[in-house]
This record gives structure tokens, C-alpha cells and sequence, in this order.
């Protein structure tokens, strides 16, 4: 569900010449992290089972509630977080120069960066 929205932020966010770096490193992480689940959640599982003294299937249903619906609000609080910080910049760029367009300043600063190299 979020997976097309979190890569559109990435690719518009990671500079030109990063594009494709920052998208491997995204599925990366996010292949990383889910294929681990299968190991983590058993884990969790038997922690809950020990320190709550419960049955297999009530450690169980905790450990998926801790993940399934854990993993949702952890992602929208980072897509909150990110909303304040593109408002923060907005409004630094909008500070900085009401002639100039985004477009304009990408191109400098892409200008800027091939004259250095």
C-alpha cells in the first residue's frame, strides 16, 4: 500500500546522480526487514509467552499485533516527520528567492556540482 508512495519520495528526493543507488538501497532494506520478519516474530512470540505467561496462540496473536499494525504506525509517524521536514524547506527556499523556481535552483546546484568534478 505505502510501497509506491515511499518510492516516489525516494526518487524525488535522492539527487540525479543517486537515483539508482538510492532506490537499490531502498529495496534493500525494505527486503531486509521483511524477510526477517519470519524469523523475528518467533522470537517476540516466545518472549511474550514467557513473560506473560501465555498460551502459544495468545503469545502469538501479541506478536503480531506488536508487528502487523506496529510496522503501519511507525511508517506513518516517519511519513509525518517527513511532511514537517519538506514544509521546513518549502519555506526556506521560499525565503531564499521568490525569483527563482525549483527547477532553476536543481540546475544550479547540478551546474555547481559538475563544474567541481
Amino acid at each position: 500500500m505505502w510501497v509506491g508512495v515511499c518510492l516516489s519520495v525516494v526518487v524525488e528526493l535522492v539527487p540525479e546522480k543517486l537515483r539508482t543507488t538510492g532506490i537499490g538501497l531502498y529495496f534493500f532494506i525494505i527486503s531486509n526487514i521483511g524477510g526477517n520478519m519470519q524469523t523475528i516474530v518467533p522470537s517476540v512470540q516466545s518472549a511474550i509467552k514467557n513473560a506473560f505467561n501465555l498460551s502459544d496462540l495468545q503469545a502469538f496473536r501479541g506478536a503480531l499485533y506488536i508487528f502487523f499494525p506496529g510496522e503501519y504506525v511507525i511508517g506513518s509517524a516517519l511519513f509525518l516527520l517527513t511532511l514537517f521536514v519538506i514544509k521546513r524547506d518549502l519555506k526556506r527556499f521560499n525565503e531564499q528567492d521568490t525569483n527563482s523556481s525549483i527547477t532553476n535552483l536543481l540546475y544550479d546546484d547540478y551546474k555547481k556540482n559538475s563544474d567541481d568534478e
